[in-house]
């Protein structure tokens, strides 16, 4: 005989426990801003696809793109060399063959599509 589950509490509050959830934790600092995608970004993102499908690039990154676009941003903190490919300076340095470089336009030509 099965024992009925107990339906999940409700999430307690920080003042209650002393701490916070993960998203509280990362946005409290104020230097992170959470922004939820609309249907204008998300049809961006698809007319970003489309036009580069020579680019290996996700979804996710065409989002941010388009995200990126918008609030006409010009540097990335990313590990991910397709920032660099949509033309944007991106940080930390990346490492390109055994050099340790800071990647933006200048060195376009040591990014590849691979």
């Amino acid at each position: 005989m099965s024992r009925p589950r107990k339906a999940p509490s409700a999430p307690r509050s920080r003042r209650s426990t002393g701490t916070c959830t993960g998203e509280e934790s990362v946005l409290a600092g104020g230097a992170i801003e959470l922004v939820r995608i609309d249907e204008a970004l998300e049809a961006r993102a698809w007319a970003i696809l489309e036009s580069h499908a020579d680019k290996r690039w996700s979804h996710v990154d065409a989002t941010s793109f388009a995200l990126v676009e918008r609030e006409q941003i010009t540097e990335a903190f990313a590990f991910d060399r397709h920032f660099a490919q949509r033309g944007l300076t991106v940080m930390p340095a990346l490492r390109v063959g055994d050099q340790c470089r800071r990647l933006d336009r200048t060195h376009e030509s040591d990014i590849t599509d691979t």
